[in-house]
């Protein structure tokens, strides 16, 4: 029987692979892990950790490289439910959260440019999440607003809304760049972060606007 303390602390309806995978994998480490361990040394694993998958990935071990950072969720999932578990929660700790999940995005597309040997291409993409994303922090800091993600299960009964949730979350876009590596399809990866922060920039200055 599962402890209820610790499960309902796992964030829920993340994405469907984050729900129904990683978050039993979270539940098990949790319980074996020493509880005074501080969440922001399990963030800053999981930069280590997203690294060394860059670093497979540039060594020409693509596949290999990408599966491991298909796993980067579970540190992304367990730091924050440590954090509020053992009520270590901090302003801190949920800066460096987001912030640690952009760089390790950035070191594994900016590896794949290098595998593919298109690093030009790949750095324009990098630019523009850049500026995606201090296009929606400066308007959150203008608007003084704090952004909630949705729990995507909450939509299950609206499989349109559903399916664009599944498909925009973090988990999915690390099974696109394994299906990527697996197809040896670059254009795929480019393709589907392009359309996934241009939606998301439509959506930060148009339809959430204020």
């Amino acid at each position: 029987m599962k402890d209820n303390k610790i499960y309902k602390n796992i964030t829920e309806g993340t994405g469907l692979i984050d729900h129904y995978v990683y978050r039993e994998i979270v539940y098990w480490i949790i319980k074996k892990i020493n509880p005074d361990i501080n969440p922001n040394i399990i963030t800053l694993v999981s930069l280590v950790y997203a690294m060394s998958s860059a670093l497979v990935i540039v060594s020409g071990h693509v596949i290999i490289g990408s599966l491991m950072y298909m796993f980067f969720n579970v540190f992304d999932l367990m730091d924050g439910a440590i954090a509020r578990i053992y009520n270590k929660k901090s302003t801190f700790g949920a800066f460096i959260d987001g912030l640690i999940d952009l760089i390790g995005e950035l070191c594994v597309l900016l590896s794949l440019g290098i595998y593919f040997n298109i690093i030009q291409i790949f750095l324009i993409l990098l630019i523009y999440i850049l500026f995606t994303h201090y296009i929606s922090t400066r308007k959150k800091w203008i608007y003084n607003s704090k952004e909630l993600q949705k729990n995507m299960l909450d939509y299950a009964k609206k499989p349109i809304l559903f399916g664009v949730l599944a498909i925009t979350r973090n988990d999915f876009r690390k099974l696109v760049i394994l299906l990527g590596a697996v197809l040896n399809s670059w254009e795929l990866i480019l393709s589907y972060f392009f359309i996934l922060y241009s939606i998301s920039l439509v959506y930060c200055l148009i339809i959430d606007g204020n």
